[in-house]
């Protein structure tokens, strides 16, 4: 088996994945702490435990947009699947799949009876 060489200046794919996931959760935290500002709807200095529903939705939205965007503009820099991109996270497993595996748990356990769901798990009883 042949070791493939680097030419000097080349960078691997996993490395420029990792600079595109730091690039995206930096993006991500930067959205966020814009939330969480004195020009944002959330005073800093707010205690985590005060925020309310809504509160918690402006943070988290707009981490998971600024996050989203950087995916989408680093996908179309390199002229890749958008859709894609986004969904992978360089997480194991990763949230798509979670997703999928969560919507289809409680007809798999409806469709064998030896098996129930309890709070997210497929369970055999004995």
């Amino acid at each position: 088996m042949k070791k493939k060489t680097h030419t000097v200046g080349e960078i691997s794919l996993s490395a420029l994945e990792d600079v595109w996931l730091r690039q995206a959760t930096e993006a991500a935290i930067a959205g966020a702490r814009g939330v969480i500002s004195m020009d944002g709807p959330i005073p800093p200095g707010t205690q985590v435990g005060r925020l309310s529903e809504i509160e918690w939705g402006w943070v988290f939205s707009s981490a998971l947009f600024a996050w989203i965007s950087k995916r989408a503009e680093q996908a179309t820099s390199e002229q890749l699947d958008t859709e894609q991109v986004i969904r992978l996270t360089g997480m194991d497993p990763e949230g798509w799949d979670i997703g999928a595996v969560m919507a289809i748990l409680p007809e798999l356990a409806a469709a064998f009876p030896p098996f129930r769901l309890v709070k997210t798990a497929l369970c055999l009883v004995a």
